[in-house]
Parts: C-alpha cells; structure tokens; sequence
C-alpha cells in the first residue's frame, strides 16, 4: 500500500452556489494505504464530498446533485507531501501517521 496527496477540483455548480470563481476551489486530500491511483482518486473523492457535506448540509448538497465523481482530479503525487497555498497550509502529518 501507498500513500498519495491528490488534489481535486470542486464541480461548477458547487462554486456557483458558493458565489465563488469556478477553477479556484480545490480540495487537497492525504490518503494513505491506496494500493494504486484509481483507489487513491476514489477515496479522495470520497473524502472531500463527506466534508462537504458536513460543511453545507447534505440537503443542499443534494439539491446541488453533487457526487462524489464529480470532483475532478487535478493532479496527484505519490506520498504525502506538503502544501502550501495563498497564505494556508495543510500540516505535514508526523511519522507516527504516515
């Protein structure tokens, strides 16, 4: 099993609701124990729809028919790596967890 940091792209209609400019909304997910990039994609996606459905409400997910397909994968590495975008950082997870 491998590690991975993939990066995802919210769906237009999600940035639509949100009033903000579609291209600009990722989701960077740390996934461990993905055996290839299929798996890796597809537990990331799961991840960032569960957390938006925890940060919107499942409702308005559903009246936006997002699924957890509908984010776009943007670009994935093997292993955990450390992000950093405009000012926020994701923290780098520690021995113990990788």
């Amino acid at each position: 099993m491998r590690s991975w940091t993939v990066v995802l792209l919210r769906p237009q209609r999600m940035c639509d609701y949100q009033g903000e400019e579609y291209g600009k909304n990722v989701y960077v997910a740390l996934i461990q124990d993905a055996q290839d990039t299929t798996e890796a994609r597809i537990k990331a996606q799961m991840e960032v729809h569960a957390a938006d459905c925890r940060d919107l409400g499942k409702r308005v997910m559903s009246n936006l028919d997002v699924a957890p397909r509908d984010y776009g994968l943007c670009v994935m590495f093997r292993g955990i790596h450390q992000t950093a975008r405009f000012g926020w950082e994701v923290p780098t997870p520690t021995r113990s967890e990788t």
